[in-house]
């Protein structure tokens, strides 16, 4: 993670507006689990594509890259596509064990009972039953990723809750956050003015 500070989503993209950032937006990337926590760290991509082998399997070249990715979320493209799964139950094992924050899939997942047994923040597009192999293969790591159009670096900052995930380069990272910090501040004060009963046209003047 950047630091101890996991911000909302809603309350970055804001501060992103606010300071004149540029973010990646998506908000049909959701949490594969109830209860998932928030996320947020710098990322490492991986890249997956179609296969030219019928019965390639990219999980041992998944593992071997994640065991270089501690402290970081990996980002997977799979171009987004709903009915290609790339994460599950075994890399979600190999990915705690690796030190890894949690998984951004543009793309989708399966085994959902398993990744939430093991409690590890997994956000994607979509679920999808059939297997890995001899569907995708490892194309490309930390390389930088195009997603809705817009670039994605490696090492670029994360962030993910109930209301999607947002992307934004990695340079403007320490001035978004603080600016969430402090619109995060003002939120808290204006809740708590509501829940003591003030009278909103005072609380939002």
């Amino acid at each position: 993670m950047v630091d101890a500070f996991v911000p909302a989503v809603a309350n970055i993209s804001d501060a992103c507006d606010e300071t004149g950032v540029s973010a990646v937006r998506l908000g049909a990337l959701r949490p594969v689990w109830p209860g998932c926590p928030r996320l947020a760290g710098p990322v490492a991509t991986l890249i997956m594509r179609p296969v030219t082998m019928d019965d390639h399997d990219p999980v041992p070249d998944i593992v071997w890259a994640m065991t270089a990715l501690a402290g970081f979320i990996v980002l997977v493209d799979v171009e987004g596509r709903p009915d290609a799964q790339c994460w599950g139950g075994l890399l979600t094992v190999c990915a705690q064990r690796a030190g890894i924050l949690g998984a951004i899939i543009n793309g989708a997942v399966r085994d959902v009972s398993g990744i939430a047994e093991r409690k590890f923040p997994v956000f994607a597009r979509g679920v999808h039953p059939a297997r890995v192999r001899g569907r995708l293969r490892l194309a490309a790591v930390r390389a930088t990723v195009m997603i809705d159009g817009q670039e994605v670096r490696p090492g670029d900052l994360a962030a993910a809750d109930d209301d999607g995930v947002i992307l934004l380069a990695r340079e403007h990272s320490r001035m978004v956050l603080e600016a969430t910090r402090q619109r995060a501040a003002r939120e808290a004060e204006q809740l708590a003015l509501l829940d003591a009963g003030a009278d909103p046209r005072d609380v939002f003047r």
